[in-house]
């Protein structure tokens, strides 16, 4: 055969094109090429692999060839058997993963013995027997299943709960909220220093005085969170019951102190037996002051034992009016604090009040008082900016959850209620004060036999300003009022109090109620009662349905000086007082007026 060029010559006698016929086979002769090449370097190849697997395998605590490992879930506490992964996630977060045929994963200080179904064996070791081990940057104990327990109620299971100090620092390096939040979740774990009342003679029988020792305890903590700039631990085990006489968490304390709840927190049963509080009663059985960092999670429970003698006294006239009754717990003036996992149940009064704070995040608390416990108001929120409260179960005496003057950028999210007088803003503006409250986001709230559902409430003469709140996602049964917005509120009952129209009031602005089912047991289903001279405007229902709860209710709603709009789904269609058009500031001056008191400043908050 000859070649003409590297071609066959054959093939073009035949009449095939040189171009078919060369290229044809200058790609067979490459590719002999290729596989020579290949056949060569393959042992080399080979080799390298090897290194590196004995090198990886050594890293990676010798991970077998089927690519399984174990993964921490920071929202369980548990390891999960992952059959397929990415070399490079491993090899990055080495210190999150186990090898599945048993063995020791470290998380930061903290050791762990899985078996090959990632259970743990043993562990977490690496601590001294006087410390715990904490995830999140030590903000969570590893031990506490807090974070992801189901709502009652509801499916959804809670998001993890990101250490506060640490997103802090996340979005101070210029990291956008999302990438803060994946650099805080895969915080290592960390051994931190336990601090126990009991070892400061604390009884835990519930019977003994235990403020003294349970002060020290986290005296100690906080003095060395400060000096180590490490988080510390206040643990209060389970089968323990600390009775505290009205004490006061200082701080600052440097990261903050965790109070490892488990066991069980009580208040004295007994009211004072002077007239009038000591001057150095700050007006809870626990506050924390200036706790910078505070976290208070666990499995355990405070309990105000209000119903043994506070209410029948109440009911009876029998406590002086001097004598308030105290909050169960108490945030005051504090930052970056979470409360999670624990009930909070029959306090002499309210049972948690959030005050002059930010950044304050409630998950996963239940709070419990019967439906007939004098003004038990369960979360109370005011003159306090960026405040979460969600995946909690809330059954009272008074508001579910009260928002009040000064409370800026507040979401209250997957929220159970029954019993009590709903989701409130208000009440605000009494005796002419001036109240601002803005950016309120309430969704994915089930109320059930409450007196009101979702309210937004202001006194006649008050001033201020009420905006951009939103209700979305609710489903409410056996609702009273199921949506209120009241501007021309009155007390009667309190004395020298004239109940008549005023000029001067709360101006309501930019409030949007969507996706709202309820039925109602009162025929003013839906009440909008705004003011002559500072009438509402942007008020917004999308798909909002109000029902009779039975044949015999008959909703006829009250809506008065209301300006906004409505879509073709809201029932009961509201009635012409409701304007779509026409809302002129020319005509309604005051309404700037109370405007610009909030304007200035964000009014009464951190």
């Amino acid at each position: 055969m000859a070649l003409l060029h590297g071609c066959d010559c054959a093939g073009l006698r035949q009449g095939k094109s040189r171009t078919s016929v060369c290229g044809r086979q200058r790609h067979e002769q490459r590719q002999q090429r290729e596989r020579g090449q290949l056949s060569a370097a393959f042992p080399a190849a080979l080799l390298i692999f090897l290194i590196f697997e004995s090198f990886a395998r050594a890293a990676l605590g010798a991970i077998p060839k089927t690519h399984a490992a174990c993964q921490f879930d920071s929202r369980t506490k548990r390891f999960n058997r992952v059959e397929r992964f990415s070399t490079a996630k491993v090899l990055k977060r080495a210190d999150a993963w186990a090898p599945s045929r048993g063995g020791t994963t470290v998380t930061g200080d903290c050791r762990y013995t899985l078996d090959d179904r990632c259970k743990i064996v043993k562990g977490p070791a690496g601590c001294r027997s006087s410390q715990t081990c904490l995830w999140y940057g030590g903000s969570v104990p590893l031990d506490s299943e807090a974070a992801a327990k189901r709502a009652k109620g509801g499916g959804e299971v809670a998001a993890p709960l990101l250490p506060p100090e640490c997103m802090d620092r996340a979005r101070a390096s210029g990291k956008d909220e999302l990438s803060a939040m994946a650099y805080c979740y895969f915080q290592p774990a960390t051994c931190a220093d336990v601090f126990s009342p009991a070892d400061r003679g604390a009884k835990g029988d519930g019977k003994a005085d235990d403020s003294s020792a349970f002060l020290a305890a986290f005296n100690a903590a906080c003095g060395a969170a400060k000096k180590m700039n490490k988080r510390t631990v206040v643990r209060i085990p389970n089968g323990k019951t600390l009775l505290l006489n009205y004490v006061t968490m200082k701080g600052p304390c440097g990261p903050g102190v965790t109070i490892k709840l488990d066991g069980k927190i009580v208040a004295p049963e007994n009211p004072p037996s002077s007239r009038s509080w000591p001057s150095a009663f700050s007006g809870a059985v626990m506050q924390a002051r200036e706790a910078h960092g505070l976290w208070i999670v666990g499995d355990g429970e405070m309990d105000g034992r209000g119903d043994r003698k506070w209410w029948p006294m109440y009911h009876q006239n029998q406590l002086p009016r001097e004598l308030k009754r105290p909050i169960l717990l108490d945030i005051y003036a504090s930052y970056s604090v979470t409360l999670a996992g624990f009930k909070n149940r029959n306090p002499a009064g309210m049972h948690l009040n959030i005050y002059r704070s930010g950044f304050v995040r409630v998950s996963n608390v239940s709070v419990e008082s019967p439906a007939d416990s004098p003004n038990t108001d369960g979360i109370h929120i005011g003159s306090s900016t960026d405040v979460t409260v969600e995946f909690s179960n809330i059954h009272t005496g008074d508001d579910n959850i009260s928002i009040e003057e000064g409370a800026h950028r507040v979401t209250i999210a997957n929220i159970w209620g029954t019993a009590g007088h709903g989701i409130s803003i208000g009440s605000l503006g009494a005796r002419g004060t001036v109240a601002c409250v803005s950016d309120v986001t309430v969704r994915n709230v089930v109320l059930t036999d409450t007196d009101n559902g979702l309210r937004i409430k202001t006194y006649q003469g008050g001033r201020g300003l009420v905006k951009n709140i939103q209700f979305k996602n609710v489903l409410m049964k056996n609702i009273k009022l199921p949506i209120v917005i009241d501007q021309n509120y009155c007390d009667r009952s309190t004395p020298g109090v004239v109940c008549e129209k005023q000029t001067d009031n709360v101006a309501v602005q930019g409030v949007s109620f969507s996706n709202i089912e309820a039925t109602t047991t009162f025929k003013r289903g839906l009440l909008l009662n705004c003011s002559y001279s500072v009438p509402c405007r942007d008020i917004h229902l999308s798909n909002v349905r109000v029902t009779p709860a039975s044949k015999s209710v008959q909703i006829s709603p009250v809506i008065r000086n209301v300006y906004g709009k409505f879509d073709s789904k809201t029932r009961p269609v509201p009635t012409s007082q409701f304007r779509t058009s026409g809302f002129s500031l020319m005509a309604y001056p005051r309404v700037n007026q109370m405007a610009s008191l909030c304007s200035s400043s964000s009014k009464g908050g951190m």
